[in-house]
């Protein structure tokens, strides 16, 4: 929908991803220093795709697409609530919020059909590029950083441990993941 507008009038007003995610390990560093031996390694495993992200095009997104941000009605979707994250973010940005949602409420959830059709509706309109797809996995990785910052804000410590242990199955399974959902062998074919 964002097609049409002037570049310039899509800002976002967070800090990107390859900013937010290190200042935010300091301030982990400093206040939850016990956590950092579970963190490190998803910070590490996502060095190559926030040190590429900045190259891919940018969208206006939503910010804080999920589920409950929807109004349903009967048999559509009437309404979309809670802009405050708003702007300029990776294109993917939405979708892999709204994956990364589902999944933590069920990760199984992100080997069902209603998933793999919801991916496989973009992914066969060109909206992406293959690398941009090829790291979808860690957009929704990276995104979660922003929930874990929630959850230290609230002292939080179930959610903290959760959130960790999610993430931690996201890097595990990424290529799992774009396998399963069957974009792996056609990210590799329009590359």
């Amino acid at each position: 929908a964002s097609k049409s507008l002037p570049p310039n009038t899509i800002r976002s007003w967070d800090p990107p991803l390859e900013y937010y995610i290190p200042d935010l390990i300091r301030t982990i560093q400093a206040h939850y220093p016990d956590r950092m031996g579970q963190i490190e390694p998803i910070v590490l495993h996502l060095q190559p795709f926030l040190t590429q992200h900045p190259e891919y095009p940018v969208a206006f997104c939503h910010g804080d697409f999920h589920p409950l941000n929807i109004l349903w009605g009967r048999n559509e979707i009437i309404g979309v609530i809670d802009w405050e994250f708003s702007g300029a973010k990776p294109r993917l940005y939405d979708i892999a919020n709204m994956l990364g949602c589902i999944g933590m409420e069920n990760p199984e959830a992100l080997a069902e059909e209603m998933v793999i059709d919801f991916i496989r509706y973009f992914f066969d309109e060109d909206f992406g590029s293959p690398p941009e797809w090829k790291y979808l996995v860690d957009l929704m990785l990276s995104i979660r950083f922003g929930w874990m910052a929630e959850w230290f804000r609230r002292h939080d410590i179930e959610m903290i441990d959760l959130e960790i242990t999610y993430m931690q199955f996201l890097m595990q399974y990424n290529n799992e993941l774009i396998s399963h959902w069957g974009i792996l062998n056609d990210i590799t074919g329009k590359a």
